[in-house]
């Protein structure tokens, strides 16, 4: 009997067995459930099939698939860990699967190491490569992240994010709201915490960044990144001892990362060990020939060590990647913008990147199969792709062809000297004061920029006007003042409701609107202004830059002006920002200059979208404006010679502007401020000082002037020309972006120009602000010039945090080029207040020897600043007037020698953004009662020397004749 029931179980257990579903057959039924989306059913049969076979990998992975789907991260995470590591294709997709959740769960470690590991099982598991490089960008790690990036595109399966990730390395990859959660849910994972450092800097908050960063290197000492980044800050933060601390540190794996050489460069540039930056800027490149900052900073040390040879690749690869970095940012943007694809494949090629230039080429043909130029490309390029093609072919890295192995390594095993700052100020420094008189002066002005109130965010040109000219129009000594004015958009109606103003100083602190009687009040969309005596008959004459046609206004000595723009033949029809007028091949007849933006199609109307806000549109969405150059022939008209001058170079948006003899040439070179592209300097190397051909060379990257101190192009506006630190050559401040600081170049002996903004103090105080106008100006007269400077952003921002008005600012010049702020209520009411700032001109509007200026702003009135300093320090006043050459003497040198004291300024043309300063010099004498010696240069090389000059009082100085002409005082 108990045999009979033994026998019948078995036989129902058997029954069951080929009854139920095979656990192939389970597998498959969850399969069509989960494409099916029936989540639950589908982790059921999975479930299901591990009762039934407890090792299959796949239905643990399709469990968690179905788990995902029903938000159980949790559930899904544990299925994952639970795949046997047998080597199979299922562990693999079960790390990569681990290694997602732990991404978006923010254990970043965690995730990073099971993406490690999912690649060295499968190193073409292309997900795996590209949520590594993920992990490693938000983290600042982006040069770790290349190699995946470039697997990506090796084996076909990348896409535009992708070849933006390649293309431009320094990008910072903004995922802040990721890495601080992360670092919530896991407070001591370090990798948040690295990423958050980086965010910290881009926003200057240096202090935040470098606690974090010293969190980090305590738990992992071996991440080379954060140690970069910790030297860097520590470099930039002054702490030389703790800098040769943690240099000490370093573990010698350390040294196969190019930014490790990069920081100990900038360490080396900063003790003037030149040879040994050199060598370690060449290590750089060595490892990474895609480093911009490392190739820029190579060439400019090899120019300073005088081989100029060596130096011209370096910075010719440096001048390609910023060209390529630019592309990529308009492409980050509109990622299937065919024409910057195109400019990305040209750039790409000649820098030795094959896969990126057949990459763009063969996703531009994606989006449109007719592009010839793309066809073509991707035809030419697939034979040379081989799997073992490397991102950069070796024969593109410049430091492959230069041997600089014999030059020394760095032996830092003390402090060395630090940099110094300047932390306190002048006794007087407290005294300096300004006063905003424009109201009452009778100067009542608003820049009208035709704001749509239709649409949110401005349209590109409402952002950039307008312009001041502080001239002498009538020959009384008095400067006057023009201010340009915008009209209504579109153009072309010929209104007069706005127009430009004239209001001519009466001498008693008001002025006077003569705009009529001049026969002035140019109609148009004007920006920039320039004064110059084009005729050289005595009188200055305006000229006013306009989007669309320029105009040429002659000053006919009475008062009157006349519009000659059609005899003149200045044809300019472009975007204007800035002009200048100014002898610039040497015949003694002034010449002018356009500094143009961009193209007009789009730039009225277009809106871009950044943050989720409609905004201005960078000026990359369209193509550059040339600058045009005309030539004075003498008669009163002019020649276009622009595309024979060499200054009809690409990709210049162009706002400021200054010519001057900076190097002592006899010859006026110009500096134009590009926005958001490397700046231009054009060096004239026009043959005789006596007329010639106009030629001009570029060079910016040579001089370094196109890029700051870490080989960045920034969004420059506002241009400031002096001698910042007292060695007698000619320095420029240029006004940048918001949280972008301003940038100071000093120039050296042999004409290089070094970023030394940080060493002046002047780096942290306008990081924040957005500058256009500014000029420097001696407001104590203790014969140091100072720094004024006006602000005010492009867009109304304020939904996202950032400011729309801005206050101005006011730096205090305290010796050996180093500045400090001035703020609080003793600096003048004006400098509390908050404007959108545009143009700002230097001038003496009450001729008392303290210099005042005049500013433009947006929708607000125009400001007439007069410097109510209460100084002891005297003053000498020059005019200058040229026989021989041009009558405004543009490029004539002076060195004033008082009191053992030998001070240098130089008249100047172009006067940065949008402005024209008085074309008078005033030298701030300190305590100095008499001037020992006066010594001028003209730009035609001549000389004179006056000796034993009286103080406190205005000079005429005319070429040739052998005594000043004192001018009666005020």
């Amino acid at each position: 009997m108990i045999g009979a029931v033994l026998l019948v179980v078995g036989a129902v257990a058997l029954y069951r067995q080929h009854a139920a579903p095979s656990p192939d057959r389970l597998l498959s039924q969850a399969r069509r459930e989960l494409a099916r989306g029936r989540y639950e059913r589908a982790e059921e049969l999975a479930r299901q099939t591990l009762s039934r076979e407890p090792v299959n990998s796949w239905a643990r992975i399709l469990a968690a698939e179905a788990a995902i789907n029903q938000q159980k991260t949790g559930a899904a995470l544990k299925y994952y860990l639970e795949v046997p590591d047998d080597g199979s294709p299922a562990f693999v997709a079960a790390l990569f699967g681990a290694g997602e959740i732990l991404t978006h769960r923010g254990q970043l470690t965690n995730a990073e190491m099971k993406l490690r590991a999912a690649l060295s099982r499968d190193p073409h598991h292309a997900l795996a490569h590209y949520r590594l490089a993920f992990i490693l960008g938000i983290t600042g790690r982006r040069w770790e992240s290349v190699p995946h990036l470039v697997e990506l595109v090796r084996t076909r399966q990348y896409n535009a994010e992708h070849l933006l990730m390649l293309g431009d390395t320094e990008r910072l990859l903004n995922e802040e709201q990721l890495l601080q959660s992360s670092r919530d849910a896991v407070p001591d994972d370090p990798l948040p915490k690295l990423g958050l450092s980086r965010l910290a800097v881009a926003r200057n908050d240096l202090p935040g960044a470098l606690a974090l960063l010293k969190e980090v290197v305590a738990a992992i000492p071996a991440e080379t990144e954060a140690q970069v980044r910790l030297g860097m800050l520590l470099l930039e933060n002054d702490r030389p001892d703790e800098f040769v601390q943690w240099h000490a540190r370093l573990s010698p794996a350390s040294d196969e990362h190019p930014e490790i050489w990069v920081v100990r460069g900038r360490r080396a540039l900063q003790s003037s060990e030149l040879r040994v930056a050199a060598r370690c800027f060449w290590e750089a490149v060595l490892r990474d020939p895609d480093h911009r900052l490392a190739n820029y900073r190579l060439g400019q040390t090899l120019n300073e060590l005088h081989e100029p040879d060596r130096a011209a690749p370096f910075l010719k690869r440096a001048e390609g990647l910023q060209h390529l970095a630019t592309i990529m940012d308009g492409l980050f943007y509109d990622r299937h913008d065919a024409l910057s694809m195109h400019k990305a494949v040209l750039l790409a090629e000649p820098l030795g990147r094959i896969w990126e230039s057949w990459g763009w080429a063969r996703l531009a043909l994606a989006d449109d199969p007719s592009l010839a130029w793309a066809a073509a490309t991707v035809r030419r390029l697939e034979p040379r792709l081989s799997p073992d093609l490397p991102r950069t072919l070796p024969d593109h890295n410049p430091a492959l062809q230069a041997d600089l192995s014999s030059f020394p390594l760095p032996n830092w095993t003390s402090r060395g000297a630090p940099v110094v700052r300047q932390t306190g100020e002048s006794p007087l420094a407290s005294r300096i004061r300004f006063e905003n008189i424009a109201e009452e002066a009778g100067i009542r002005f608003v820049y009208f920029n035709s704001p749509d109130s239709g649409t949110t965010g401005a349209r590109l040109f409402e952002t950039t006007g307008g312009g001041v000219a502080a001239f002498d129009f009538d020959g009384d000594n008095w400067p006057d003042l023009y201010f340009t004015q915008g009209c209504r958009w579109p153009e072309g109606t010929h209104s007069t409701e706005f127009r430009d103003r004239l209001f001519r100083n009466l001498g008693n602190g008001r002025a006077a609107d003569v705009t009529d009687a001049a026969g002035l009040g140019d109609e148009r969309f004007s920006q920039g202004v320039a004064a110059g005596d084009y005729n050289n008959d005595g009188f200055s004459d305006l000229y006013v830059a306009n989007i669309g046609p320029n105009r040429l206004y002659r000053n006919n000595g009475d008062g009157t002006f006349d519009d000659v723009t059609r005899g003149a033949n200045v044809r300019g029809n472009s975007w204007t920002t800035s002009c200048l007028i100014a002898d610039l091949n040497g015949d003694s007849w002034p010449d002018i200059y356009d500094v143009n933006y961009c193209a007009r199609e789009q730039a009225f109307s277009r809106l871009c979208r950044k943050e989720g806000l409609s905004r201005s549109c960078s000026p990359r969405a369209f193509d550059a404006a040339p600058d045009q150059v005309y030539l004075g022939r003498g008669d009163g008209t002019f020649e276009d010679v622009t595309e024979s001058s060499g200054i009809d170079v690409p990709n210049g948006y162009g706002l400021g502007i200054v010519a001057a003899d900076f190097e002592g040439t006899g010859h006026l070179n110009l500096f134009i401020a590009n926005d958001e592209t490397a700046n231009f300097y054009f060096v004239n190397e026009t043959l005789s000082r006596r007329g010639g051909k106009l030629n001009y060379s570029e060079r910016g990257l040579l001089s370094g002037l196109a890029f700051d101190a870490d080989g960045l192009a920034q969004a420059c506006m506002g241009v400031a020309a002096g001698d910042a630190d007292g060695n007698g050559l000619i320095d420029l401040f240029v006004s940048n972006f918001y949280n972008e600081s301003d940038t100071l170049y000093l120039q050296q002996p042999g004409g290089l120009f070094a970023d030394m903004t940080r060493q002046a103090g002047l780096r942290d105080p306008t990081f924040g602000p957005l500058g256009f106008g500014t000029q420097l100006l001696d407001a104590d007269l203790d014969g140091l010039p100072d720094l004024v400077l006006t602000n005010g952003h492009i867009d109304d921002l304020r939904a996202i945090g950032q400011p729309y008005e801005m206050a101005p600012q006011f730096f205090h010049n305290v010796g050996s080029g180093k500045f400090v702020e001035l703020t609080g209520p003793s600096l003048g009411e004006f400098f509390a207040g908050k404007y959108l700032g545009r143009g700002l001109a230097r001038l003496d509007w009450n001729r008392d020897g303290r210099e005042d200026f005049a500013v433009s702003h947006i929708a607000a009135p125009a400001g007439l600043v007069v410097n109510r300093t209460a100084t002891d320090g005297h003053f000498l006043a020059l005019q200058l007037r040229g026989v021989t050459g041009e009558r405004d003497a543009i490029g004539a040198t002076v060195h004033v020698t008082a009191a053992g004291r030998t001070t240098m300024q130089q008249l100047t043309a172009g006067d940065g953004y949008q402005a024209n300063n008085e074309r008078r010099l005033v030298f701030g004498l300190g305590g100095a009662a008499s001037v020992d010696q006066v010594q001028i240069r003209w730009l035609n090389g001549t000389e004179q020397t006056f000796a034993d000059v009286p103080a406190d009082a205005e000079y005429v100085l005319i070429e040739g004749r052998p005594e000043l002409a004192r001018l009666a005082s005020p």
